[in-house]
């Protein structure tokens, strides 16, 4: 499985903006398994994440990168490693495209699965 992340392997502790409560600056898991309509796995399907946000600036500095990819692997699983949109601008998402599929999600702090992160923005 190939995962592409915005800044993969950064973890940092979660800072408080002002207001608000602490947000976590560590990217999270987002997972989905795609399957053919024969209900074999979808093998080797590149996914991709579009960050849309009116600012893309982390609490402590750093851009998040408008777009990750990942591959599905050998059972259709792929997981992508997305900052959540909690501590982003308000009404930030994720374009998630998946085929001919497209979802929009927003990420909590612990991540989740595609379909119990949907989101109309």
């Amino acid at each position: 499985m190939t995962v592409t992340a915005a800044y993969p392997g950064i973890a940092m502790p979660g800072l408080a903006l002002p207001g608000s409560t602490v947000v976590s600056l560590e990217a999270v898991p987002v997972t989905n398994i795609l399957v053919k309509p024969n209900g074999s796995p979808d093998v080797g399907l590149t996914v991709y994440a579009q960050l849309v946000s009116s600012n893309p600036w982390l609490p402590d500095g750093r851009e998040v990168v408008n777009w990750a990819t990942a591959v599905t692997d050998s059972t259709g699983l792929w997981i992508l490693n997305l900052y959540p949109t909690g501590g982003l601008a308000a009404g930030s998402y994720y374009r998630i495209r998946e085929g001919a599929s497209t979802w929009t999600i927003q990420v909590p702090d612990g991540g989740g699965n595609l379909h119990d992160l949907l989101y109309t923005p």
